[in-house]
């Protein structure tokens, strides 16, 4: 006798697919929208990035390929699902007319899009830990040795130079200052 185990036959991965990822990620969504219209900024970007993770992960299980290696990375998943159906995905993300005033709108590429996203709302930032340890190992990788501590003291001082401040926004990756 002959047993196929369920994750074998295409509607049984359907199942585990759907039941693991989709599910989660569709009431993860409805969290994320309401804690983006309630303003919890860094549970909306926490949720944002793993609703799209989980969404993304879906496509290439469903697809037969492997989901495990790019862990918590949207960016690089979106590069591997893109390929898939490069016809059903946007070249641009237009600024919608009723937005015209919105000052945090941007037209992008999906992949700028998801970049900036995966920077607010990435599992290093969700606790909103990114800040003085993860900068200060940044800028010493950079040739710029700063301590947590020092960093700390620096910042909230705000006594720091121009140049700090740019090597500053080097180190955290930010390619856009938005002056408001």
């Amino acid at each position: 006798m002959v047993y196929l185990r369920l994750e074998h036959t295409f509607a049984g991965k359907h199942s585990i697919v759907n039941e693991f990822f989709v599910k989660t990620a569709d009431d993860n969504y409805v969290a994320a929208r309401w804690c983006f219209v309630e303003g919890l900024d860094v549970d909306f970007f926490w949720l944002a990035v793993h609703v799209l993770e989980k969404y993304l992960k879906a496509a290439l299980l469903l697809n037969g390929r492997p989901a495990k290696s790019y862990s918590h990375d949207i960016v690089k998943l979106y590069a591997a699902v893109a390929p898939l159906a490069p016809e059903l995905l946007p070249k641009k993300l237009p600024k919608p007319e009723q937005f015209d005033d919105d000052l945090h709108w941007r037209e992008e590429t999906p992949e700028v899009f998801l970049k900036r996203l995966y920077g607010d709302g990435q599992p290093g930032n969700r606790y909103q830990l990114f800040g003085y340890r993860e900068l200060a190992e940044k800028l010493t990788a950079m040739g710029l040795p700063e301590t947590e501590r020092n960093l700390a003291n620096k910042i909230s001082r705000g006594g720091f130079t121009a140049a700090f401040f740019v090597q500053c926004l080097d180190a955290i990756g930010a390619s856009d200052i938005r002056l408001v």
